[in-house]
């Protein structure tokens, strides 16, 4: 089961966010179907402002983030003599600043 299923099963109000639109707005409906609270955003990990706004979304509409599920990744596979360094920089611009950028977003609430 999604995290953000469970998690909304217990009772949390969930945004599920990403980049593909017809996958979180149809985790939403599977939340709000199950008797859940849920909206969604469009979101991309490596645009830290709409990762800002994402947690203002959230933080508008429902109040303090409370949880922080914080899962974007891309592992791309390549050889190393291939140097592809293209994209080794998407995966650090997902896998460490996005990471890094949804936490600064949310700490300064979680902290209070």
């Amino acid at each position: 089961m999604q995290p953000e299923k469970r998690l909304a099963e217990e009772g949390a109000r969930a945004v599920p966010a990403g980049r593909n639109e017809e996958r979180v707005s149809k985790i939403v409906e599977d939340i709000v179907k199950g008797g859940g609270t849920a909206s969604y955003r469009v979101a991309d990990a490596t645009d830290a402002d709409r990762t800002t706004g994402l947690i203002a979304f959230a933080e508008k509409t429902y109040g303090p983030v409370e949880i922080l599920f914080n899962n974007a990744d891309l592992m791309l596979f390549s050889y190393w003599e291939d140097a592809t360094i293209d994209d080794w920089n998407k995966m650090i611009a997902i896998n460490l600043r996005g990471y890094l950028d949804t936490i600064a977003a949310v700490l300064p609430t979680m902290l209070i």
